[in-house]
């Protein structure tokens, strides 16, 4: 039987989601590292530079 998880949404403005890109890169590499996309740290680098 799978349980139920509970998660919240957070809203952030520029300087809050720019304090947070360690955090955000770490996810993205974990989510995508997997085919088909498997990202590599280079890949997942220049993603954030487009992001900034």
């Amino acid at each position: 039987m799978t349980v139920p998880e509970t998660f919240a949404i957070e809203l952030l403005d520029s300087p809050a989601a720019a304090r947070a890109e360690t955090e955000f890169r770490l996810v993205y590499a974990e989510v995508f590292a997997e085919a088909p996309y498997r990202e590599t740290p280079e890949s997942v680098e220049a993603m954030f530079r487009r992001f900034r």
